[in-house]
């Protein structure tokens, strides 16, 4: 946990780490970072990763913000979309809400 503003503006706490999640059914895996702002560039709630087949070869790239609009983008084709491949950021945002709400 990190907490900037502390000598000036406004404080703001932060967390950062990796999350790794394993489907035993495929063996995907997922490496996740939540990543905190620099002390130059950067911004707040970031994430970034890779999703990974059982031989450890990267399939997609994962970015954006947590809380906010994330996206998804194949490597095999290089396209980039909404996760989770919503045509808009609200239903996004709802589909998740539900899911930490409960």
């Amino acid at each position: 946990m990190y907490a900037r503003g502390i000598l000036f503006g406004k404080m703001k706490y932060e967390l950062g780490d990796h999350a790794f999640i394993r489907c035993p059914e495929t063996g995907l895996t997922a490496d996740i970072e939540f990543k905190v702002k620099g002390w130059v560039s950067g911004g707040y709630d970031a994430i970034g990763g890779f999703i990974k087949d059982a031989n450890d070869k990267n399939l997609f790239e994962l970015s954006g913000t947590w809380n906010g609009a994330m996206y998804i983008k194949d490597l095999a084709v290089c396209l980039t979309s909404n996760f989770p491949w919503s045509s808009d950021g609200a239903s996004c945002f709802l589909l998740w809400q539900e899911q930490t709400l409960s």
